[in-house]
């Protein structure tokens, strides 16, 4: 084996071990969420359920556009330090400079309140949004540290937390929508206790570490990924506020909630991934060969999200009457499966290209992309809407998305010779539309679940390199436990 094959190796290595703690990390939240799914289903009135939920999704948005996403400039900024108190350095400042951030937070969320016209979330949203921004700095802080044991565990316990809180809420206090927007914020509060408790971010601030120049340095990291998460959220959040402003547009934004919840299976293994690539591109972003590296994970990521796609789709059904999404909201809500899991499949590959840019420090792209997303995904539901209704919904931002990805990709081509291979691209394509055809052409439940049978086989058999791998990881870590 050569050298540059080894040190591939290794990093391939590293890629997947940080898939497996953070898939036992975040494992835990998904299932609370879709035990929790049906519970509000149930619980939560139709014209309340979906700008609740509207709500609760948005308030991290609003939090990553006005503080900046200062909390990825901090994990970035960790890496270049290489002892303790340099890595410190990076969260005090932060601090700082988000207090001088939050006014204009606060204002963001009197408006989010105002275009549903209910103020009575107001202070709840943003005492959630404050706990969220503190959550994140120390989340991405443990990872800068290399506490990711401490970081899965903490998520776990934080997950089973919040979760107990929503079902004690909504079952025993009968909260209603105001549940939901409580529960996180327990959660958040245990996570910040927990991790201030073995790191001591807090306690070990300093003002002699603060710096005009450290804060300037920072904000001219983080600034160009404060105006992509604005354009990320036109191109995500658009469509829902759109579609809560037309007539009985409360009860269809419920239905398109509701439709969404199907795609929490793909969405964990998209933020596992996430997670760890975002960690391992940064590491990898001074090496010689490290563009070898972000083709080979590119075409493996590609081929893994693209099964759970493929094999999301027949199961949506299934899904949906697990949730009791099919008897509250009915078809209307079950048709829209396909879509929303397009929808998460295309932001996830364009969240994929957006860490390499990062970890390039060519923060640039990432604006022009996504502003180039969002124009198409607001073009295409202004022109849709009235011949599609709902569907137009996830039909423009599938759209955005594929605008955002090809302009991404083209453009690491060109500057980092990033390659895509197109076996695993036409597979992944064909698969996808074989599996939607098949979704509308049979919309029986129980033909659904029989399709999802020979759908998993095949992906379990086009997936065994990576299975043995994982599997390898699984059984290397027993050992050493043992």
């Amino acid at each position: 084996m050569t050298e540059n094959n080894r040190l591939k190796s290794g990093k391939d290595q590293t890629l997947m071990r940080r898939l497996v703690i953070y898939f036992l990390g975040n494992l835990s939240t998904k299932v609370i969420n879709l035990i929790l799914t049906r519970l509000q289903i149930t619980s939560i009135n139709t014209e309340s359920y979906g700008p609740v939920n509207l709500y609760v999704s948005t308030v991290p948005q609003l939090v990553s556009i006005f503080y900046l996403e200062i909390w990825a400039g901090v994990m970035r900024f960790m890496f270049d330090e290489t002892d303790t108190d340099g890595k410190h350095k990076a969260f005090s400042n932060a601090l700082v400079l988000a207090g001088f951030l939050s006014p204009l937070f606060i204002v963001s969320i009197v408006v989010l309140s105002g275009s549903g016209g209910d103020w009575t979330y107001t202070p709840y949203l943003i005492l959630m949004g404050l706990l969220t921004l503190l959550d994140y700095l120390y989340q991405f802080s443990c990872r800068g540290i290399g506490r990711d044991k401490l970081y899965a565990v903490t998520g776990i316990i934080s997950s089973l937390i919040m979760g107990l809180a929503q079902i004690i809420l909504l079952t025993v206090f009968q909260m209603g929508a105001l549940a939901v927007i409580i529960s996180p914020m327990i959660g958040s509060l245990v996570s910040i206790t927990i991790y201030e408790s073995q790191t001591r971010q807090m306690r070990r601030f300093r003002r002699q570490e603060l710096s005009a120049g450290y804060i300037k340095n920072l904000l001219r990291f983080c600034f160009p990924l404060s105006i992509n998460a604005a354009a990320y959220f036109a191109l995500t959040k658009f469509n829902q506020l759109y579609v809560q402003q037309q007539p009985g547009g409360k009860l269809a934004l419920s239905q398109l909630e509701a439709a969404n919840k199907v795609g929490l299976f793909v969405t964990l293994f998209v933020t596992v991934f996430s997670l760890a690539w975002q960690e391992t591109a940064f590491a990898v972003s001074n090496d010689d060969n490290r563009v070898a590296f972000y083709s080979l994970t590119l075409n493996r990521y590609l081929k893994i999200l693209s099964v759970a796609v493929i094999c999301m789709i027949p199961a949506g059904r299934f899904i949906a009457w697990v949730l009791g999404a099919d008897s509250i909201y009915g078809e209307a809500a079950i048709r829209l499966i396909p879509g929303v899991l397009a929808g998460v499949a295309l932001s996830a590959l364009s969240n994929f290209f957006g860490n390499i840019f990062s970890a390039e420090k060519r923060n640039t792209p990432l604006l022009y992309s996504t502003i180039l997303g969002a124009l198409v995904n607001i073009v295409a539901m202004l022109g849709l809407y009235r011949y599609l209704g709902l569907q137009a919904a996830n039909v423009s931002l599938c759209l955005g998305f594929l605008a955002t990805v090809i302009c991404r990709y083209l453009i690491l081509k060109k500057i980092v010779g990033l390659k895509l291979d197109p076996a695993v691209m036409w597979l992944a394509i064909a698969g996808s539309l074989l599996a939607t055809v098949l979704f509308y052409a049979f919309p029986s439940l129980k033909i659904q679940s029989l399709l999802a049978v020979p759908f998993m086989a095949l992906a379990l058999f086009w997936l065994r390199p990576e299975i043995r791998q994982i599997l390898l990881i699984l059984q290397s870590r027993s050992r050493r436990a043992g």
